[in-house]
């Protein structure tokens, strides 16, 4: 039996302080791995990234919402 992983990215929140985001190469390392791969609507954004940029045609990698995310 296969085991699943998978792995989400929300959005850090202003109210957090956070405003680290991992780059595109490494959600596209992650789904290289195996796992598939959650990322919130809007994530990177605030550094200029799109959705398209972590996607990258994999069909591992799924936009989602906040919930989802975690």
């Amino acid at each position: 039996m296969a085991a699943f992983t998978t792995v989400g990215f929300p959005r850090m929140m202003k109210e957090h302080g956070e405003k680290r985001v991992f780059l595109p190469s490494f959600i596209q390392f992650i789904a290289g791995l195996g796992a598939t791969v959650f990322v919130e609507e809007g994530y990177g954004s605030r550094s200029g990234y799109l959705f398209d940029d972590y996607k990258l045609g994999n069909e591992a990698v799924h936009m989602c919402g906040h919930e989802e995310a975690y």
